[in-house]
């Protein structure tokens, strides 16, 4: 009976050992796994990772997106004015560039004249244009052409025309010249305080004797309040003084030498290139 149980034992004793083998075997092979999937994962994670960092290198954008030394600063002059041809709200600043194209229409005014080398006219040689034009407001108009250096200085020129009539029948005169203007700016308001150099080309008619005309300089300061549509077009007035003058140096004309003044109100629109 001891034999038997001795040889059940000797059976079973490879059965357990066989058994506990298999049964420590499986976590083993549960945790290997588990190891391999995250690493598997991780790898894929890392791979992404790269790909993308790869995806967003500057070297990968397309040439129109990518940063380009124009961009940092080196535009060309016509670039840079385009960008500055559209005037904010915000904007009180004249950019250095920019053009305008003024027209003018009103009336003009003759103040007086005064003859040098004739003191017996009026008085002291002054006299008002009652003596000399048949109405006390005659008609003006100019056209001019602006273009703005730093600091809100313009440079320009001028051309202007002044039909009034006189006692003899009507006097047209033509001013050609350069303008200088300084502009304050208030959005949307623009001020333009200006000065006008030249020559005034004055046409006489008198009535069954030939025109005579006749070339002397000028000077016309002025003063203008614009209002800003928008970004192109304004309107606004302009108040003008003129004086101009005449010189004779014969000595049958010299007691014709004089200066005469002017004052313009005209209503006026400009365009901005």
């Amino acid at each position: 009976m001891k034999k038997i149980f001795f040889y059940i034992i000797l059976f079973c004793l490879p059965m357990l050992s066989f058994a506990q083998t298999e049964t420590n075997g499986q976590p083993t092979e549960t945790t290997g796994s588990a190891e391999a999937a995250e690493e598997t994962q991780n790898g894929n994670e890392t791979t992404a990772a790269e790909s993308e960092g790869e995806d967003l290198q500057p070297d990968s954008l397309p040439a129109s997106e990518s940063p380009s030394t124009s961009d940092r600063g080196n535009l060309s002059a016509e670039r840079q004015r385009e960008l500055q041809s559209i005037v904010k709200p915000s904007d009180n600043i004249i950019y250095q560039g920019e053009m305008f194209i003024r027209f003018a229409l009103g009336m003009s005014v003759p103040l007086f004249s005064h003859f040098f080398n004739n003191p017996d006219l009026g008085n002291n040689g002054y006299t008002n244009n009652a003596k000399l034009y048949g109405l006390p407001i005659g008609g003006s108009a100019a056209i001019d052409f602006m273009y703005y250096l730093e600091g809100n200085w313009g440079v320009g020129i001028e051309l202007a025309l002044q039909i009034l009539q006189t006692q003899a029948n009507y006097q047209s005169l033509v001013a050609v010249g350069a303008r200088g203007q300084y502009m304050i700016r208030r959005w949307p308001f623009d001020i333009p305080i200006s000065v006008g150099l030249g020559v005034a080309f004055n046409s006489l008619y008198i009535e069954d004797t030939e025109n005579r005309l006749y070339a002397g300089p000028y000077i016309k300061p002025d003063f203008g309040f614009f209002y800003n549509i928008n970004e192109k077009w304004s309107v606004g007035f302009n108040t003008t003084f003129w004086v101009v003058s005449e010189f004779y140096f014969s000595e049958d004309k010299k007691n014709q030498s004089n200066f005469s003044a002017f004052w313009d109100i005209t209503l006026s629109a400009r365009y901005r290139f």
